[in-house]
């Protein structure tokens, strides 16, 4: 049997309803700079789910990059001794600082 989801008006709510056992773990951060904005949700690594959670998004869309993995799981270490945190960070840049057509290996 699946669960259908509704749709919830903020991503804590519907991390919130994928974790509901997690959800008194969930950590949220939200920085600014001039037009760029991250968002990002935490959960400590001893919670354990059925798959791990890294999930990147940039202006709303779902990206795979090892090299931005990298750099959270780095920050990650650097900040609190651990890299082994489920993490869902959301980036909003403006559209124009952009370029959908490189790809790192042309």
């Amino acid at each position: 049997d699946k669960d259908i989801l509704l749709a919830r008006p903020s991503l804590r709510e519907r991390l919130e309803d994928i974790m509901p056992k997690a959800k008194n773990m969930l950590q949220h951060s939200q920085k600014f700079y001039e037009n760029f904005e991250l968002e990002i949700y935490l959960i400590p690594g001893q919670f354990k789910g059925p798959f791990k959670i890294q999930n990147i998004y940039i202006n709303d869309r779902y990206i795979l990059d090892k090299q931005i993995h990298r750099v959270l799981c780095n920050a990650l270490q650097a900040s609190f001794g651990a890299d082994d945190y489920h993490y869902v960070a959301s980036c909003k840049i403006p559209a124009d600082n952009i370029d959908v057509n490189v790809h790192p290996n042309k």
